[in-house]
C-alpha cells in the first residue's frame, strides 16, 4: 500500500499503524491500545441463530488485552460459556492453544 493510501485510509489503525489491515499483528493492536488509552474492546461474531452478537471487554491490563485478542470468541467460553461472562481477572486459555 502506497504512502498516500495509507495516509488517506478511513480507517484510523491503519493511518496509526502505516500498513494496510492485512498486516496487523496482535502487538501492533495491543500498541494501539495501550498509546491511545483505550480501555473496551468489543468483539462481533455471527451468533448460531444468524444474528450479529456483540461481547464487551474492559480491558483491565496487557495480559488480559492479549488474551482476548489470541483468544477472540473463546474468551466467552472461558469466563463461563455462551454470552454470558463472569468477572475472572485473567480468564485460563483454552487447553488447545496454551
Amino acid at each position: 500500500m502506497t504512502d498516500a493510501r495509507i495516509s488517506m485510509n478511513a480507517n484510523r489503525l491503519v493511518r496509526y499503524l502505516q500498513k494496510p489491515a492485512s498486516e496487523f499483528t496482535r502487538e501492533d493492536l495491543i500498541r494501539y491500545c495501550a498509546e491511545q488509552d483505550i480501555q473496551m474492546v468489543n468483539l462481533l461474531y455471527p451468533a448460531g441463530d444468524g444474528r450479529l452478537k456483540t461481547l464487551n471487554f474492559v480491558i483491565n491490563d496487557q495480559l488480559y488485552l492479549d488474551t482476548i485478542l489470541t483468544c477472540g470468541r473463546l474468551v466467552a467460553l472461558c469466563l463461563g460459556g455462551g454470552e454470558q461472562q463472569r468477572p475472572l481477572r485473567h480468564p485460563p486459555l483454552p487447553h488447545s492453544l496454551s
